[in-house]
Order: C-alpha cells, then structure tokens, then sequence
C-alpha cells in the first residue's frame, strides 16, 4: 500500500510525541466528518467502503472513530500533508499492524492483512517507513491504485518481486527490510 498517509502520521507521533500534525485532522476541521468518510470509504471497492468503521488519527496519535461499521475494514481519510490523494482501508489486522506503526512498536506476530488505496498515494521514501519528506534531491513516490499485503515475513514468501517503485505498474515490496514491510500490488 502507499503508505504516505501511515508514514505521516507515524512520523509525527516519532518525532517528538508532541506533534502528529500529518493525519490529525480533529483539530480545526477543514472538512466535515461527511467528507472525511466519503474520502475515506472512497479507498476501497463500494461492497467494503459501505460496511467499513471510518477513523481518523487524533492529535494524540490515537485513532478516533467518525463512522461505527459492521464490515472488517477500517478506513481513512485523505492526508491533506501529502501531495497525492490517498485515502486507505485496512482489514482488522491491517489495523493492528497501523497502530504498532503509529507507536513504532512489533507489528503483530502470525497476522497477514490486506489494505486498499484505490485512490493511490503518495510516500515520501519507500525504504522508510518514518521518513516524512523525500531524500535531498528526490521526489515524492506517487501511485496509482494499489492493494496491500502485509505480514510477517510476507515478503520472504515472494522473493523475487521488485524493491523500487521504478517500476511501478509491477508489484513491489515497501519498507522492505523493516517490521513493517509489505506487497504492493497495482490494480490499474
């Protein structure tokens, strides 16, 4: 999955606890809760987007819910801090694996999940799951719509597939080296 929107919020909460400015968007709303649930249902196909919880990152870095669903995905909103627009919707272990990014804690252990950014997205690195700009000299990783695996050693299971975005109408592992690595699978 392009991650921007996770590397963001990740970031924020990293770099000092104080400040997860990237997705914390309960603080003076530029948006109503209305439009943060259509951006956020807008990640994934309409049969998931109408059963699926929607829910933001506080200024806290905790998650708060806008919409209660009955489905086994969650979804966020757009991150207005990246250049793409990149809403994204986790199943229930995609969740868990986002709250130990948020905290930069042990991904859960036996757990493999799937994620949607039919939207696409945007990632300051790929290789960084903290980075919060691009590298000197590089631009944002832009997306189109994707789904995600993720898992542990998920990425040892497809041995083979490629490490850069360069090639990005191919599959793909993000963050490959880190806890937090996955598949990335363009779905044009």
């Amino acid at each position: 999955m392009r991650l921007a929107a996770i590397a963001l919020m990740v970031a924020g909460v990293a770099a000092g606890q104080g400040g997860i400015s990237a997705l914390a968007q309960d603080a003076p709303k530029a948006k109503t809760d209305a439009d943060l649930i259509a951006s956020a249902t807008s990640a994934a196909p309409a049969a998931v987007a109408k059963d699926a919880t929607v829910v933001i990152v506080g200024a806290d870095g905790k998650l708060r819910t806008l919409r209660s669903g009955q489905g086994a995905f969650a979804c966020l909103p757009d991150d207005p801090n990246t250049p793409g627009h990149d809403p994204i919707c986790l199943d229930r272990n995609g969740l868990e694996w986002l709250k130990s990014l948020l905290t930069r804690g042990k991904p859960p252990e036996g757990k493999v999940w799937l994620g949607y950014m039919l939207k696409g997205g945007s990632d300051a690195s790929i290789d960084d799951p903290f980075a919060t700009e691009p590298p000197e000299g590089k631009k944002w990783v832009q997306t189109g719509p994707h789904v995600m695996i993720g898992g542990p050693g998920i990425t040892k299971m497809l041995e083979g597939y490629s490490k850069s975005a360069d090639e990005a109408h191919k599959p793909y592992i993000m963050f490959g080296g880190t806890p937090y690595e996955y598949l990335m699978v363009p779905v044009e």
